[in-house]
């Protein structure tokens, strides 16, 4: 697998991202602040994007 794959992979095996994509694939687009409302996982850090 070559590095841009394991990227990927790993985005979408963490539970704060997953849950972001999921969120964003039913609503298509969010607000920062409507993305940090909708993570229902406790204590997911600082959320930031980069």
């Amino acid at each position: 697998m070559n590095e841009n794959n394991w990227k990927i992979l790993n985005a979408i095996n963490h539970p704060v991202r997953k849950e972001i994509l999921k969120h964003l694939r039913e609503n298509k687009t969010l607000s920062f602040n409507e993305l940090s409302k909708c993570i229902t996982i406790g204590n997911h850090g600082r959320l930031v994007f980069t």
